[in-house]
């Protein structure tokens, strides 16, 4: 919202941060690597670490967060699989900062089916690290209209939030894509780009290429979720650095 107030014109505040963002650890530098980035999911929260596959996380407190899991591949060579477990627990303690617990451990084994053996990663070795948020991902409080017309999505949509960024873009996360072009989230999930028409820090107006197709929403439901994504960038070391995804939805109608 804009208040005038005679010739001045205030923008909107931006929201508080989440726990999403990118993260420097700012101890224990040899358990997980820097940056450190964590997806707020709805509930949970997605961990992108030492450049593996995210781990999904799941809320088991107030600003707490857990998941293990592990992936058994190649069990059919000769010389036995490799098996991959990870676990990882977060805690927010302030605005600004987490402390965290990450244990990981690969080996070869044999296994079958892609299956890890039962009890596998009870013993694997596990460190204590913080990190200090560097980079807030972006954040979505609102998306107007709400329901959008699988026969006509010509009305643009307003997204309002914070701590979207210059060449920021937007997408909607499909199971059947009905867009010539179909992109990937960083998460691996099919999506199909919005055009964006304008775009501050705090506001994005878009609208669709095409209209969404009953049949795309990825869950059972009418629920597209839409992607904001930050454009990526390079670290102070020339590396590039993927842009920081928020997550909002819009429901899909006849």
């Amino acid at each position: 919202m804009v208040a005038v107030l005679g010739a001045c014109v205030s923008s909107p505040s931006p929201p508080g941060v989440t726990i999403g963002g990118r993260y420097d650890v700012t101890s224990a530098p040899g358990c997980i690597g820097s940056p450190l980035d964590i997806e707020v999911v709805g509930l949970g929260v997605s961990l992108y670490a030492n450049r593996q596959t995210p781990l999904a996380l799941a809320a088991d407190g107030a600003d707490s967060y857990s998941a293990s899991s592990c992936l058994a591949v190649e069990c059919q060579s000769m010389d036995g699989g490799i098996a991959m477990f990870t676990s990882a627990h977060l805690e927010r303690r302030s605005s600004t900062t987490i402390h965290g617990t990450y244990a990981v451990l690969q080996q070869r084994i044999q296994c079958t089916n892609d299956v890890c053996p039962a009890g596998f990663g009870s013993d694997a070795p596990s460190c204590d690290f913080d990190a200090t948020l560097v980079e807030p991902a972006p954040v979505i409080t609102s998306v107007s209209p709400s329901t959008v017309s699988s026969s006509d999505c010509s009305k643009p949509l307003t997204i309002r939030g914070g701590y979207f960024k210059t060449g920021v873009r937007v997408a909607y996360e499909t199971a059947v894509p009905s867009c010539s072009s179909p992109t990937t989230s960083r998460g691996g999930a099919s999506t199909c780009d919005l055009i964006v028409d304008h775009a501050t820090a705090t506001t994005i107006t878009a609208h669709f290429a095409s209209c969404p197709q009953p049949d795309e929403p990825p869950l059972m439901g009418t629920t597209l979720p839409l992607v904001i994504d930050n454009p990526s960038e390079l670290d102070g070391s020339g590396n590039m650095l993927p842009g920081l995804e928020g997550i909002g939805h819009v429901e899909l109608g006849p």
